[in-house]
């Protein structure tokens, strides 16, 4: 730990009282040739129409809109509005494998316990009965 002489310590508590976002310099504070930092505000990126019907086409072919949003940069609520806006209905996507959801359901009626179908496959058996679950 580091002492603080008494007027670095009041250069300090005058430093952390002021408003991290604000456009002040810390020249008003005392502090030559620094300047405190500023919000960053990043604007979401904005797709075009062809990048809008891509991503539509995508959305309806199965892709999930966290990988449509890493592929174009933008952020998921900006794209769940834009597929809301063009009639496209969001539907909550499983992140199994439908094989590996079929797996399940064929090992459950062999007659095996949710515990070794977890073991089997490497999911949890809360997600074995409720994929059981939904099946029936």
């Amino acid at each position: 730990m580091v002492a603080l002489s008494e007027a670095d310590s009041k250069l300090l508590s005058r430093l952390l009282r002021q408003d991290y976002y604000s456009t002040k310099s810390q020249n008003d504070l005392g502090v030559k040739g620094l300047k405190t930092a500023k919000a960053i505000k990043k604007s979401p990126r904005t797709l075009n129409d062809t990048e809008i019907l891509e991503a539509i086409t995508q959305y309806n072919n199965g892709t999930l809109i966290k990988v449509i949003c890493r592929e174009y940069g933008c952020c998921r609520g900006y794209l769940a509005k834009l597929l809301k806006a063009h009639g496209v209905k969001i539907v909550r996507r499983s992140r199994l494998q439908k094989e590996k959801v079929q797996r399940v359901i064929r090992l459950h009626a062999t007659g095996l316990s949710s515990r070794s179908i977890e073991a089997q496959i490497g999911i949890g058996y809360k997600s074995v009965q409720r994929i059981v679950r939904n099946a029936e």
